[in-house]
């Protein structure tokens, strides 16, 4: 019994801290560009963070980008593009994300939305729709928002990369919005630098 508990011990930090990034105050501190694999998001956290985000309105969560959420904090270091794309573990999931930029000190209570991705398509049409599978910022796209659906001219799952400058701070929200336990690898990519206080 006493090994149980010893064990137990050991184990429930490394399974409570699976929701602990589900807030915007407490976002995983990403330090480099390594692969992330996050697994067990669901629901939305303690804090609604994100209500009346442009890019979903017309969505069935009417401006609530928050579903199946994690949040993942970046600051920079040095400046320069930054990119990312965000696979699906299943690929019929819908993945939509939010990248808010940071006030100076950090606070989320001053966040502002600089990408905005809500596009998505039926479960059915994820092996030929441009709006399901892999997600994030891309090279070579222009466009800094695209709203829910999958109608529109040039609709895909893709947004502009950011050009970013040492000392910003950013968050980004991203969220499941076909289920629960689904999970997702996350790469960043370009040129700028990381760091984590």
């Amino acid at each position: 019994m006493k090994h149980i508990l010893n064990l137990l011990t050991v184990l429930l930090p490394i399974f409570s801290s699976a929701q602990n990034h589900a807030d915007c105050d407490s976002a995983y501190r990403v330090c480099d560009k390594s692969q992330i694999h996050f697994t067990d998001q669901s629901g939305e956290g303690a804090v609604m963070d994100a209500e009346m985000i442009g890019c979903f309105l017309n969505s069935p969560q009417v401006g609530k980008p928050e579903k199946n959420s994690v949040w993942l904090r970046f600051d920079i270091k040095e400046g320069g593009t930054l990119s990312f794309v965000i696979i699906p573990d299943t690929l019929s999931d819908d993945i939509d994300f939010v990248v808010f930029a940071l006030p100076r000190k950090g606070d989320c209570a001053g966040k502002r939305a600089v990408r905005c991705m809500a596009a998505g398509d039926k479960s059915d049409n994820y092996d030929i729709s441009p709006c399901m599978g892999a997600t994030g910022l891309k090279e070579l796209e222009k466009d800094e928002s695209e709203d829910s659906g999958c109608a529109d001219k040039d609709d895909n799952n893709w947004l502009a990369p950011l050009e970013t400058r040492a000392g910003e701070r950013y968050v980004l929200l991203v969220s499941n919005t076909t289920a629960a336990y689904h999970g997702f690898k996350i790469q960043f990519g370009g040129t700028a630098i990381f760091f984590c206080e």
